[in-house]
């Protein structure tokens, strides 16, 4: 699992570089994908990158919420 996440990381990573939309176009035109599909694909995948790292947990889980040990102590009641 963690492999797979840390894939997911670097694939969010690199994708946020021009390099790799423009080499996804090159490949997609080398294999005779319409433009307009290109387009679409390359759009498509940072906006899942974003979506995964927004679905994903950090590494740590926060602090649990600290419960009261006991009752607070009573007051006396009386005055000086």
């Amino acid at each position: 699992m963690m492999v797979f996440i840390a894939f997911l990381k670097m694939l969010a990573a690199r994708a946020k570089e021009p390099s790799t939309m423009a080499g996804i176009s090159v490949l997609a035109a080398v294999f005779g994908i319409p433009p307009g599909t290109v387009d679409l694909v390359t759009q498509l995948i940072p906006a899942v990158a974003a979506v995964a790292a927004i679905v994903m947990p950090e590494g740590s889980t926060p602090p649990a919420m600290p419960t009261p040990t006991a009752n607070p102590p009573a007051r006396e009641f009386g005055g000086p």
